[in-house]
């Protein structure tokens, strides 16, 4: 019998990754393709299906040609997807949206209508999601008021991972992890929670059916199958959200370890055995199996605020981030006293705030570029921070920190996170956590790994950043100024946001 592989496929904010691994779990290669997020009003961030569709099919054959390996080799492809997407679409699968994604706040308004209306902290306790304009409750009652043909004529609302799934098998199927990150599902009960339902006009059957996350799926249409380079006969593990499976391929499987991902956004995760909630709702909680749950906080403004600074500032440069890196560390520790609030697209943990605005604070003639980079990584860290104090206070004592995501590639940042947080960080051999967190999950299902908490000993550490005492003084001083500022500006968010509305004419208007 020949080799067998198994394909982590990973559908994130930017890009699709698809990482090939074999029956040890060993990965062997990975590619990637990439597609925009459109943003074409402040508030609005969404992208084209297709487009993405297309990505996945490419990323799956790239990785597979890259490998060298035959079409009947790879025995299952395992998913993962970026979280709180929502498009519709008609009886025939055709999108009637784009999809809006994570960072899409254009319902902020309808989140405060349904939060004057309803019980918002009872949905909290049962979905483990805070009423908020990222979460797709929220954002089904905005296609209710500003595009009711469109609200009436969906057969479905989906996300991206039940649209791709649906083009492969032409079934509306959607894993629980996805589906207890809406807003609308019961993470106790394990169902569609009615009451959600009813907030914005629906019924169950207007979305997919859930199933367990390691559940085993059959049947890829065969022109699919042929475009990706696997055989129609290839098995698809209906998979997780990629937060959650970034914490499996970390690693991050045992109680009081958590991971410390920066990609496109931010998050600190631990996993645990039953469902918690924070009674000032600072926190969320979701699904990874029928079995463990994932309790969190995230953060709307991570890696897209560095990439932001990159395109604005760096125009046609190819830096890469060790010159990066060493124009930040030109700035010292603390950029020489020039803090930044990195709220380009709202804010959610801890304070759930989709007004929150990006600000600098302590500007003078002395900086420069540098700094501003500087600022933002460190600005970064101190949100993320701000989430692990509020994580611990939820669901225990943190004795490890690993992290995870693209912030890897920066050794500065990973010292500046650890400075920070007065914690070491752990390093894990594979950065890119999420595709490969996919694949064990998809090995789990498959039977290759009884139990998830045995994907630690596939994942080697490779190095560890220990805190600076110094450093981590300076920097509490500057959190403590970071965490006032906030507070002094909180009320004049929405005035700006109103203006900046008001200058381009954005449809979604002030919130």
């Amino acid at each position: 019998m020949t080799e067998q592989y198994i394909i982590g496929l990973d559908i994130g904010t930017t890009s699709c990754k698809s990482l090939v691994v074999n029956s040890d779990g060993i990965p062997l290669g990975t590619e990637m393709a990439y597609y925009p997020v459109l943003s074409p009003f402040p508030t609005w961030a969404e992208q084209d299906p297709e487009a993405i569709f297309r990505a996945v099919v490419e990323a799956v054959r790239s990785s597979i040609a890259s490998c060298e390996i035959e079409p009947d080799q790879v025995a299952a492809i395992g998913l993962s997807a970026v979280l709180h997407s929502v498009l519709a679409v008609d009886a025939d699968g055709n999108p009637l949206t784009s999809a809006m994604i994570w960072a899409d706040t254009r319902s902020a308004a309808s989140s405060a209508q349904l939060k004057a209306k309803y019980d918002s902290h009872q949905i909290y306790r049962r979905t483990g999601c805070p009423v908020h304009p990222m979460y797709p409750l929220s954002k089904i009652d905005w296609l209710r008021t500003n595009l009711p043909e469109v609200y009436r004529r969906a057969h479905k609302f989906i996300s991206i991972k039940e649209y791709v799934i649906h083009r492969l098998l032409g079934k509306y199927v959607v894993d629980r992890s996805v589906a207890s990150a809406t807003g609308l599902f019961d993470i106790h009960t394990l169902d569609w929670y009615e009451d959600a339902l009813e907030m914005v006009g629906i019924g169950p059957d207007r979305l997919s059916k859930h199933v367990p996350s390691t559940t085993v799926l059959e049947g890829i249409d065969a022109s699919c199958a042929e475009a990706m380079g696997v055989r129609p006969d290839c098995l698809l593990i209906v998979g997780a959200g990629d937060g959650l499976l970034s914490n499996v391929g970390a690693g991050s499987v045992e109680p009081g370890q958590a991971t410390c991902m920066i990609g496109s956004s931010g998050a600190v995760r631990v996993t645990s055995s039953q469902p918690r909630v924070d009674d000032n709702e600072r926190t969320w909680c979701y699904l990874l199996t029928d079995e463990v749950w994932v309790v969190g906080g995230a953060i709307n403004n991570g890696g897209l605020v560095y990439q932001w600074f990159r395109e604005r500032f760096y125009p046609g440069e190819e830096e890469t981030y060790e010159a990066l890196d060493e124009e930040a560390a030109q700035a010292g520790v603390g950029a020489e006293g020039l803090v930044f609030l990195p709220y380009l697209t709202g804010e959610r943990s801890p304070n759930w705030n989709p007004d929150a605005r990006g600000l600098l604070f302590g500007l003078s003639l002395r900086h420069d570029r540098r700094h501003f980079l500087r600022a933002i990584m460190e600005g970064v860290a101190f949100r993320m921070h701000s989430v692990l104090l509020a994580l611990e206070e939820v669901a225990g004592e943190i004795v490890e920190v690993r992290g995870s995501g693209g912030f890897l590639r920066s050794p500065l940042w990973v010292r500046i996170m650890a400075d920070v947080c007065g914690r070491e960080i752990l390093v894990p051999e594979i950065i890119e956590t999420t595709s490969l967190g996919a694949a064990f999950l998809a090995m789990h299902a498959l039977g290759h790994i009884d139990d998830l908490r045995e994907a630690r000993r596939y994942v080697p550490i490779t190095e560890r950043y220990a805190p600076k005492t110094n450093n981590h003084e300076l920097y509490m001083r500057l959190y403590s100024l970071y965490e006032d500022l906030y507070e002094r500006v909180a009320d004049r968010f929405p005035e700006i946001c109103e203006i900046q509305a008001a200058s381009i004419g954005d449809p979604a208007g002030p919130h």
